[in-house]
């Protein structure tokens, strides 16, 4: 019975470990969602862009859960352009907030 619990112990532990491959660019995506205005397209396309990379090992498997996910039209190239920008490590340039 205690292998059961230290299996599942681990289990947990990766799933929030903070080597994530696309940890650091989720959690930016996460900041610009929370300082994007209310049911913008800038925060509906971060949290897009933030759930497709926590859920996803890379950038391009990211990028096809967003091609893939039923996105309004806007909202999926605001995303995928701001995946690019994450990915370049350029977003936090163009936001207006960043200083």
């Amino acid at each position: 019975m205690s292998s059961r619990t230290s299996s599942a112990g681990r289990g947990v532990a990766n799933t929030t470990a903070p080597s994530h491959p696309n940890g650091p660019l989720a959690a930016e995506a996460r900041r610009l969602f929370a300082a994007a205005p209310a049911g913008s397209v800038a925060r509906r396309s971060a949290g897009a862009v933030e759930v497709a990379l926590a859920t996803t090992r890379s950038v391009s498997a990211a990028r096809r859960v967003l091609e893939q996910h039923r996105l309004a039209d806007d909202v999926r190239h605001a995303a995928l352009q701001l995946l690019d920008e994450l990915d370049a490590g350029t977003a936090a340039d163009d936001d207006p907030t960043a200083a």
